[in-house]
């Protein structure tokens, strides 16, 4: 139980908490969008060795997250259950960084390839010792309904705000065209990026341990230890064996699924089906800074109007409208035609708006799996804020290649052609990537309408749960009796 009152969530705690989430944006952003140009293009491995790298690391990384999560929440220290491994992960991630990014000049193509699959699971490996304990926080700084959508939301607006900023910055100013070459091509720059993204990570990461470091004497201390390795696994079955639990699974599943075919097919689909510029699409992915900032109105607004599921599932469905929308149109015939302003114009709104319900949707399920922390508490007696939040790490880990795995299939199965310039694909291929495209995302996102529809956790539950563990803990002070 927690020792006393305390201290007030301000502002100041909320931001520093909001902070940490840029190290993960960091984080992600350089895993999705440039290791596979760095090491292809700028290192010399060919394409297929650094897919089955990060094929590998994925694979070799999935199931940190369960024990992370299992040992933070049963961990006793003079930092409490989280913050001791927050801080052990801050100088190990920043190394293994680094070193993903400057491997020798003199290692081979194996030996490259062994390099970056230990450093690709190292850095996913390390990070998770410090996010699974940091999102875990969430549902021990407040237990309010609302705060906590609130809080969660303001740091996925920051893990968006670090991805996308910190590869503004490396595509403007770090990666370079030397002797005429592609800046893709620049290994000296990666290295760069590599040495200033490990300092935001570490930098991230120490604010946030910090910043919430004096609510540790208040936050849950950890309870008696499973004795053994049965009983270890009847906790962890009592904790998770809950229809709502297993409903945001299935939900994260479809959902990241669905957001990784999209992401992988997104230059795809701006460069050749809408024949954007690069510079169009700078535009178009810098817009998701406007979209993170009215997520932060959308969310927590609708959460206190209308409940969480609701407005996940709200959310859901419009995005998935946005999505797919001006895909079906176009394959209609009924949107803008290419190299036109009204085009560019209304992907960009589209897009926004799009980004807009995504980031707050994801936002109010992390706080959905908050609310599941006190309902586990009921049934087993502890709380296990991590166990619960490494479901949603490690489905968003391992569904990461399903999304890519689905896009390269695509690609495959359309024959599209590699090497060509936008203008040059085939009009019956570039309408057969709309056609397969649109389709294999709505499959997607809409099972996971039904899975979040599934949910059953509601603000009266929730004020439920929170009135009945009030009861027992009042209930155990009197059976203990008066201390002299």
């Amino acid at each position: 139980m927690r020792t006393d009152t305390p201290p007030r969530l301000g502002p100041l705690t909320r931001l520093a908490y909001a902070i940490g989430g840029i190290a993960y944006g960091v984080k992600g952003n350089g895993f999705s969008y440039f290791l596979m140009f760095c090491y292809s293009q700028a290192f010399g491995l060919p394409p297929r060795l650094v897919g089955i790298a990060l094929l590998l690391a994925f694979l070799l990384d999935a199931f940190s997250d369960p024990v992370i999560g299992f040992l933070s929440d049963n961990t006793r220290s003079r930092f409490g259950r989280r913050h001791l491994y927050m801080y052990a992960a801050i100088l190990p991630v920043g190394a293994a960084y680094y070193m993903l990014w400057n491997p020798p000049s003199d290692l081979g193509q194996l030996g490259l390839f062994w390099y970056l699959v230990g450093f690709a699971v190292g850095v996913r490996f390390l990070i998770t010792f410090y996010e699974v304990p940091c999102t875990a926080l969430n549902a021990e700084l407040t237990r309010d309904y609302d705060a906590r959508t609130s809080l969660l939301t303001q740091r996925a607006v920051l893990v968006y705000f670090g991805g996308v900023i910190m590869a503004a910055t490396t595509l403007g100013f770090i990666l370079e065209e030397r002797n005429g070459a592609s800046a893709f091509t620049d290994a000296a720059g990666f290295g760069t990026y590599g040495a200033i993204g490990a300092l935001v990570i570490m930098a991230s990461m120490l604010v946030c341990s910090l910043g919430t470091q004096h609510f540790v004497p208040y936050l849950t201390r950890a309870q008696s230890v499973p004795p053994s390795f049965r009983d270890g696994l009847r906790e962890v079955w009592q904790t998770l064996s809950t229809p709502s639990l297993a409903a945001l699974f299935g939900s994260q599943l479809a959902g990241f699924a669905a957001f990784g075919i999209s992401s992988s097919l997104i230059y795809y689909l701006q460069g050749y089906f809408w024949e954007f510029s690069s510079q169009q699409s700078s535009i178009i992915t810098a817009s998701v800074l406007i979209s993170a900032l009215l997520s932060l109105a959308i969310g927590p607004t609708l959460s206190r109007r209308f409940g969480k599921r609701f407005t996940a599932f709200t959310l859901g469905a419009v995005a998935l409208v946005l999505s797919v929308g001006p895909v079906t149109l176009r394959l209609l015939g009924l949107m803008p035609e290419n190299g036109t302003p009204l085009l560019f114009w209304t992907i960009l709104v589209i897009t926004t708006l799009d980004y807009a319900c995504i980031i707050a949707m994801n936002a109010t399920v992390s706080a959905m799996f908050s609310d599941l922390v006190e309902d586990a508490e009921l049934r087993s007696g502890k709380r296990s804020e991590g166990l619960l939040f490494s479901v949603m790490t490690f489905t968003r880990k391992s569904v990461e290649g399903i999304g890519v795995l689905s896009a390269s299939i695509i690609l495959a199965f359309i024959a599209f052609p590699e090497g060509a310039s936008p203008g040059e694909v085939s009009a019956d291929t570039i309408f057969r990537l709309g056609a397969f495209y649109a389709p294999a995302v709505f499959l997607f996102w809409a099972l996971m309408l039904v899975f979040i529809s599934r949910y059953r956790i509601s603000r009266k539950d929730h004020e439920d749960n929170l009135a009945m563990l009030a009861a027992q803990a009042a209930a155990e002070q009197e059976d203990a009796g008066p201390h002299y």
